[in-house]
C-alpha cells in the first residue's frame, strides 16, 4: 500500500514539474529568502502536528489504543486520498 502511495506521489510530482517546466520552478525557488523557507517548513510541521492531534482525539473514540504515529499516518493517507476526490478538486479554486 505504501509503495502504491509513493508511486502516485512521484508520478504526480513528475507531472507537475513536466507541465510547469523545471527551470522556472528552480529559478523561483532560488529567489525565495532562506528565512522564508525556514518559516514555511516550521509552520507546515506545526500545522500537521495540530491536525494529527485533532484527528487522534477523534480516532481515540473508535480505537482507544490509537497512537500518535497511527493518527499521523492516517492523516497523511487521508490528505493524499483527498487530493483525488471530486469535492476537493472543486474547492481548490474556491479558497
Amino acid at each position: 500500500m505504501v509503495a502504491a502511495q509513493l508511486s502516485v506521489a512521484v508520478v504526480a510530482l513528475w507531472g507537475i514539474v513536466d507541465w510547469l517546466g523545471a527551470e522556472p520552478l528552480w529559478t523561483a525557488a532560488l529567489e525565495i529568502a532562506p528565512s522564508i523557507w525556514g518559516l514555511t517548513v516550521l509552520l507546515a510541521i506545526c500545522g500537521l502536528y495540530i491536525q494529527a492531534e485533532k484527528w487522534r482525539v477523534l480516532l481515540v473514540c473508535l480505537l482507544p489504543l490509537a497512537s500518535r504515529k497511527e493518527a499521523f499516518i492516517s492523516l497523511l493517507a487521508g490528505l493524499g486520498l483527498g487530493l483525488f476526490t471530486p469535492g476537493e478538486s472543486v474547492s481548490w479554486g474556491v479558497g
